[in-house]
């Protein structure tokens, strides 16, 4: 796994990491949902299934995380959906101590740019689209949108109800530019079969009422 040192003389250092990082993984997992919260967090062996490549080939993941004298700080876990060339970063977070000093955008450079590598190595010359759920009305959802260069896909967006997970009512929110009704069903669809493993999204009752939200906008 690559290392990068956040700058000259820090003691933070931000590392890629993978299954065979055990205690790492587990670090993290445990640090996003005590600062997000467990109902926002999915289990632990979903959490695992996640961040394994053997998951889902169509769906490449990243975990990214921040380390202080080799304790995890910070996190950032991702995948990189190959069918629409889109990133999806699903969990973000950072220590309460380390917050204010940019390391959480540090984090999701790290990912986004391996998202960029994913594209290339995938025949694309760089990835379509990078998505994230964030929290409506939120601090992070407004720096996105106002300063970010980020749009709100114009639906209402819900996460899914697996995974550990409860029925949640999200924005989901695209960079680098507002993608079309085909576009953003097309995300949606992957996210509900690659991101939350539903096999048949189509039959799935909240896509169906995300998709028709997308479809009355359009």
């Amino acid at each position: 796994m690559q290392a990068d040192t956040v700058a000259v003389g820090s003691p933070l250092e931000v590392r890629d990491i993978g299954l065979e990082d055990r205690d790492l993984v587990l670090e993290s997992h445990t640090l996003l949902r005590r600062i997000m919260g467990d109902a926002k967090v999915e289990d632990l062996d979903s959490f695992l299934d996640t961040i394994s490549p053997s998951t889902d080939p169509s769906i490449i993941p990243h975990a990214v995380c921040l380390l202080r004298e080799g304790t995890v700080v910070g996190v950032t876990v991702g995948a990189y959906m190959v069918r629409p060339n889109v990133g999806f970063v699903a969990y973000a977070a950072v220590d309460e101590e380390w917050r204010r000093r940019g390391l959480y955008t540090e984090l999701r450079s790290r990912t986004v740019s391996l998202f960029q590598t994913d594209a290339v190595d995938n025949r694309k010359a760089e990835t379509s689209f990078v998505v994230s759920e964030m929290d409506k009305g939120s601090f992070l959802l407004r720096r996105f949108v106002d300063r970010g260069g980020a749009f709100v896909m114009p639906c209402e967006y819900e996460q899914p109800a697996v995974q550990g997970l409860g029925s949640r009512a999200l924005e989901l929110v695209v960079q680098p530019r507002e993608p079309n009704q085909a576009e953003a069903l097309s995300i949606v669809r992957e996210l509900f079969r690659g991101i939350y493993r539903i096999r048949d999204p189509e039959a799935d009752q909240a896509f169906r009422r995300v998709a028709d939200s997308l479809r009355r906008t359009g």
